[in-house]
């Protein structure tokens, strides 16, 4: 009977209503009569992709819009590590050794322990010799030493420690994008987001430690690890993310022609679930109306036999 069908219906407005209240806009002017609401559904068109429709999906998007109604959501800068050029820097690559014509330069090239001797004068005393721990003699190696080390040596370790100094600041300058945790439609970039995020972190905290390394051991060859693809993939996610919220920010421009169109898709979505049982229903009204239109030519019929007869 239709009276089943009708309060099949009306179970809709049961589960859609109420509670966070986010689709009670949906049933305005219907929640008030069970036949009201009856003939809204099955007057209601089916969209083309009204099967693939998710409920709950829409409930997102139409707080999403109520959320930031009226408020554009800015676009994310480019991320850029101003110290990424210092990574090529071919001072790294280069054996750092004193000078070649100090009296003490063929031996300490042979042994390779410059890097070692630099660290013996830094401990130099007055009287004992840091490298023996014997009295100096007549001949003063620690200024034969010191000679080795000359000007340009002393040069190339302070162009080190001043692009350590400033890779390292650029660093600790970087900020992390909150913006992925903030708004719930750029969640599916988080993920890709923080994982190539922690690989960019990495690899410019292994270079410090290899330019720190480079400071204490100038003749040891080095070589930095290129931070361009980590940087060139955060970009790319930053330019999906900005895709999508100028598509969002297009919505929020015209927001009340937005909410219309998620009320169209929620009752086409109705109409999909409640198609069986609304071609059930069509089809006994055509029954039940051909069987009236039946009586109705017997009645008649019956009628007008009455009429000649009489």
């Amino acid at each position: 009977t239709k009276s089943r069908y009708i309060d099949l219906i009306w179970k809709i407005k049961t589960q859609y209503t109420g509670g966070d209240r986010v689709l009670d806009f949906c049933f305005t002017g219907l929640k008030g009569s069970k036949e009201t609401l009856f003939h809204h559904v099955i007057s209601v068109k089916l969209l083309p992709n009204a099967s693939t429709e998710d409920i709950d999906q829409i409930k997102k998007e139409i707080i999403q819009l109520n959320q930031y109604k009226g408020t554009v959501i800015p676009k994310i800068p480019e991320f850029n590590f101003i110290a990424q050029s210092i990574e090529n820097q071919h001072l790294f690559e280069e054996v750092i050794t004193g000078n070649p014509n100090s009296r003490v330069a063929k031996l300490i090239d042979q042994l390779h322990n410059s890097d070692w001797v630099k660290v013996g004068l830094e401990l130099d005393s007055p009287e004992v010799c840091p490298f023996c721990q014997r009295p100096y003699g007549n001949d003063n190696i620690i200024s034969e030493l010191k000679s080795y080390f000359n000007k340009d040596y002393e040069n190339a370790l302070n162009e080190i420690k001043i692009m350590r100094d400033k890779y390292k600041q650029a660093f600790e300058q970087l900020s992390v994008i909150d913006i992925f945790s903030q708004i719930d439609f750029l969640s599916d970039l988080k993920k890709d987001y923080n994982n190539t995020y922690t690989l960019l972190k990495n690899t410019i905290e292994s270079n410090i430690r290899k330019i720190d390394e480079k400071y204490k051991n100038p003749s040891v060859i080095i070589k930095l690890d290129s931070t361009v693809e980590y940087l060139n993939k955060i970009n790319e996610i930053i330019n999906s993310a900005n895709e999508v919220i100028d598509i969002f920010n297009k919505k929020i421009l015209s927001v009340d022609i937005e909410i219309e169109e998620l009320k169209q898709r929620f009752w086409s979505k109705i109409r999909y679930d409640y198609n069986q049982s609304i071609i059930e229903f069509n089809n006994q009204t055509k029954d039940f109306d051909k069987k009236i239109n039946k009586i109705n030519e017997s009645l008649a019929i019956k009628k007008e036999w009455h009429r000649i007869i009489n």
